[in-house]
């Protein structure tokens, strides 16, 4: 009799474990872990979809959102998603400038990653030149200057000031288009903890689409113009910086 007892106990508990055990939200870690097993079976799709979610975790630590990024970077590189790709090496590069892939990586993924490794170290050193250029005390007005020299000086004035424009409106489209993207993944990760809760899950569902359509139609092509205007300004300002000395060496007695 007390063994039937502990059975009937047992069976009455076990519907209790198993719903605490479906409704918990997976954690940071488990989506890295479900993510990199995904990339192991080439299952890009759902290692992209996993690793986002976890990037995007307001509870993920800076070396769980680097992990994260760097392996959706390969995942959305390999699935033509360029623009993400993009974003996610940025993302680890900017932090991490001397970040390296695994060894047995794809040429293809790993050149775009040096590819934007390049970009940011173009660009840090077109500001840090920028910054660096000596300072240039007001003189008097020679009017006896040759037109060339004035014309460089001024040439060297507008590259500079349009670099930066160009900088800074490319850092603004970039962070302006990337957002539709980053709000379909959270759309994504609530989503899922709506199906785990088995709570209705139609609005998320209907906003995680909104946004993908978001990204699709103005997100994506936004932040590939800002991308480009941002490597443009760094050009521009660089080759403004090339075009001072020239000048400030003309203007010297």
């Amino acid at each position: 009799m007390s063994l039937s007892f502990a059975a009937l106990v047992t069976c009455a508990a076990l519907p209790v474990a198993l719903s605490a055990t479906a409704t918990r939200p997976l954690s940071v870690e488990e989506h890295i872990r479900r993510g990199q097993a995904a990339l192991a079976d080439l299952e890009y799709e759902i290692a992209a979809d996993e690793l986002m979610i976890a990037a995007s975790d307001p509870a993920a630590s800076d070396e769980q959102r680097l992990r994260a990024n760097l392996q959706a970077g390969i995942a959305n590189r390999v699935l033509g998603r360029d623009v993400e790709a993009r974003l996610n090496f940025h993302y680890v590069l900017s932090r991490q400038p001397a970040a390296q892939l695994p060894p047995d990586t794809a040429p293809k993924i790993r050149s775009f990653f040096e590819l934007v490794r390049q970009e940011i170290l173009d660009g840090r050193s077109s500001a840090l030149a920028a910054a660096s250029a000596p300072a240039v005390p007001p003189q008097p007005a020679d009017r006896s200057a040759a037109p060339e020299t004035r014309a460089g000086s001024m040439a060297w004035l507008l590259g500079t000031g349009g670099g930066a424009t160009l900088l800074v409106l490319g850092a603004a489209a970039t962070a302006i288009g990337s957002w539709p993207y980053l709000a379909h993944m959270i759309a994504r990760s609530q989503l899922q903890e709506a199906a785990s809760a088995g709570t209705d899950g139609a609005k998320l569902q209907a906003e995680q689409t909104r946004q993908r359509a978001a990204w699709e139609s103005w997100g994506a092509p936004t932040a590939s113009v800002g991308f480009i205007a941002v490597g443009l300004g760094a050009a521009l300002a660089a080759a403004s910086v090339a075009l001072l000395r020239p000048a400030t060496a003309a203007e010297t007695p």
